[in-house]
Parts: structure tokens; sequence; C-alpha cells
């Protein structure tokens, strides 16, 4: 297994994966701090509505 190669384009596309894994979101847009940071978000509100589920 290797990195990238000096000049190639690294995919910093962030995923988002619900716990069981049947929804997921790409995010391409934006930079790569804001894509984390919505990604974060996300992520949060999958957990939220997962648990709120579960009560």
């Amino acid at each position: 297994m290797s990195g990238p190669e000096e000049g190639d384009k690294v995919d910093q596309t962030v995923l988002v994966c619900a716990d069981d894994g049947t929804e997921e979101i790409l995010i391409r847009e934006g930079n790569l701090r804001k894509r984390k940071a919505l990604g974060r978000r996300i992520a949060k509100l999958l957990n939220e509505a997962d648990a709120e589920i579960l009560r």
C-alpha cells in the first residue's frame, strides 16, 4: 500500500455514515475544514435521531 505521489490530487471528500450503515452522505463542497465541521454536525444529528428512536 502506498500514499499519493508528489503532484497527485488527494480526494478530500468527507463521508458521514450512520452507525448501522443505512445513511451515507458525501460532502465535497467548501474547504476541508468546513466539510469536516459540517460532517460532525450531520453525524451528531444522526446520532441524536437514533437515540430518540430508541427511547
